[in-house]
C-alpha cells in the first residue's frame, strides 16, 4: 500500500489523499517525540486524532448508540431511533 501511495504522489504531486492510519504504519513518533512519515514531508499534513472533530450527521444510528446510550437500556435505544427519524 505505501509503494503505491508513494508512486501516486510522484506522479500527481497535486492530488490530494486522505489516510486514515489506525495503526500507526505511515506516521509515527520517534523517541525525541518528533513526527515521522513513510512520505515526503512536503506532501504530508499530520493531524493528531485528537485534533480531528467529527459532526454527529455523519454517524451511523449504531455509532449514535455506542456512543450516548448503554447498549443494555432497550427503552433508551428505541426513544433514540424515534427522535433520529
Amino acid at each position: 500500500m505505501t509503494s503505491l501511495i508513494q508512486r501516486t504522489i510522484k506522479t500527481m504531486p497535486k492530488s490530494h489523499l486522505i489516510l486514515l492510519d489506525l495503526h500507526g504504519e505511515y506516521c509515527w513518533e520517534d523517541e525525541a517525540g518528533n513526527i515521522q512519515s513513510a512520505f515526503p514531508d512536503k506532501s504530508v499534513n499530520y493531524v493528531e486524532v485528537t485534533k480531528l472533530e467529527m459532526p454527529y450527521w455523519m454517524m451511523t444510528y449504531a455509532e449514535l448508540i455506542d456512543l450516548f446510550i448503554d447498549r443494555a437500556a432497550s427503552i433508551q435505544m428505541v426513544f433514540m431511533r424515534e427522535v433520529l427519524q
